[in-house]
């Protein structure tokens, strides 16, 4: 969807919705990552490139902010991956 040294359209604000993809900051760097949240409140940021899934960030319920600076323009929705 996004290769390395390309460019992303962020739209500024906006609540991640599970599947959306954004520009985050967990606390510790800056990522593009896809957003999922499971049933217990915690925030998944995971890697649209699946084969680099080492790359996924979970970030606990009640730890670390997450803060989302804006959502990845894109021209069709990227699927959320299969477990």
């Amino acid at each position: 969807w996004i290769k390395r040294g390309g460019t992303a359209y962020i739209r500024a604000g906006g609540v991640p919705r599970d599947g959306d993809v954004g520009l985050f900051n967990d606390g510790q760097e800056l990522v593009i990552r896809q957003y999922c949240e499971d049933w217990a409140g915690n925030a998944c940021l995971l890697c649209l490139n699946r084969r680099r899934s080492d790359g996924d960030i979970i970030v606990p319920a009640g730890g670390r902010p997450l803060v989302c600076f804006g959502l990845v323009e894109l021209d069709a929705p990227v699927p959320l991956p299969e477990k």
